[in-house]
């Protein structure tokens, strides 16, 4: 189905005059990506006071902080 829709859609554009008739594929080789960690932080600001968290804080020991803070 998707070969079909292709080669349809390719026919008009060359009807067109949008896609040379003797265009071929260029082969595309791609970059590999380079896996960056994230630099995301838990930030949290109450008046003039900042506390900063690593992302892989436990929920439940943030939990019993805020709760405790409250």
């Amino acid at each position: 189905l998707y070969a079909k829709t292709f080669y349809r859609q390719r026919k008009a554009l060359r009807k067109k005059g949008l896609v040379a008739a003797d265009s071929a594929f260029v082969q595309v080789k791609p970059k590999p990506v380079q896996r960056q960690e994230p630099s995301t932080r838990l930030e949290f600001q109450f008046q003039r006071s900042r506390l900063h968290l690593p992302p892989d804080t436990d929920p439940r020991w943030l939990a019993e902080l805020m709760k405790s803070l409250s």
